[in-house]
């Protein structure tokens, strides 16, 4: 299938700031698509680098109070008539920008605020039926990933994935630690898998002690969760954590809880995301006795 794809995605350098945002899944993408890159900006008439711009209103204007419309009018049209010639029926665009946003972009304050709306080509090519997806959507177009729960056969599988996630450990140490607990009834690994390939798993336990924020016991607790970089994307942690919670909910309980360091500030957008509420903030001390 032909897809129309923001040039930026593929690594071109035609950003505002003349850099790139490469798929981590762009090899596989092309296994299933013939992929035809775009950059409206540019073929608009915009040189890289360029003045940020962003939508206010019905124009485009720079930073510095230049008004771009019209080139990102052209630009746009200019991509659907390549989409058109080329038979796209769906596009993967850069999100949040001017031109080729979907559903949310920059509110036009240069602050970094979003609103809802469309960029100019985003926009144009809905208007004329073709299906736009954000990166953050490109799942939707790759083969499905599934999730199974692990049990001890798996020990080599869950090691190497966890190794990923906590690169210090010593492989036959954390391999040991892993059979223990794939070996308890209130503990459980679900891992992620791409045809028969593990790409991500999951670890979660119940939790009878005091689990801050909740009000019931035991708490279904997710212990880690990981998903390798190139299949990331695609809603492979969000089935992993339906998974976990699924299983906790088998064993009776009414909530679920997880955590994560107060500087990993992806682990907790994928936590709010995922629905979860911050109960809390501590510190942690100890010392030697």
């Amino acid at each position: 299938m032909n897809l129309l794809i923001s040039a930026c995605l593929m690594g071109v350098k035609c950003r505002y700031d003349g850099n790139t945002k490469p798929l981590a899944c762009l090899d596989e993408l092309l296994k299933t698509h013939t992929l035809i890159p775009v950059c409206p900006e540019v073929i608009g008439g915009l040189p890289t680098p360029r003045v940020p711009a962003e939508r206010v209103g019905s124009k485009v204007i720079t930073r510095d109070g230049r008004d771009v419309t019209e080139n990102y009018r052209q630009g746009a049209e200019e991509a659907l008539r390549l989409a058109q010639m080329t038979g796209c029926t769906h596009a993967l665009l850069k999100e949040r920008s001017p031109s080729c946003g979907s559903g949310t972009i920059y509110d036009g304050s240069f602050t970094g605020r979003l609103c809802p709306g469309d960029g100019v080509c985003g926009a144009l090519l809905k208007d004329h039926g073709i299906q736009v997806l954000g990166e953050s959507r490109v799942g939707e177009l790759l083969s499905p990933l599934a999730v199974r729960q692990a049990d001890e056969n798996d020990a080599d599988a869950v090691t190497h994935l966890a190794l990923e996630l906590w690169p210090d450990h010593d492989f036959d140490e954390l391999k040991s630690e892993m059979e223990d607990v794939l070996g308890m009834a209130q503990a459980a690994f679900f891992l992620l898998m791409h045809s028969d390939t593990p790409v991500g798993f999951a670890q979660c336990q119940l939790r009878h002690d005091y689990v801050e924020g909740t009000e019931s016991s035991p708490v279904g607790y997710l212990e880690g969760i990981y998903v390798q970089p190139a299949m990331r994307k695609r809603g492979g942690a969000a089935k992993l954590l339906a998974a976990c919670e699924d299983w906790a909910r088998m064993l009776g309980c009414s909530e679920f809880a997880s955590d994560c360091e107060l500087t990993n500030e992806q682990s907790l957008r994928f936590h709010l995301h995922a629905g979860f509420t911050e109960a809390n903030r501590v510190i942690c001390f100890t010392k030697k006795l």
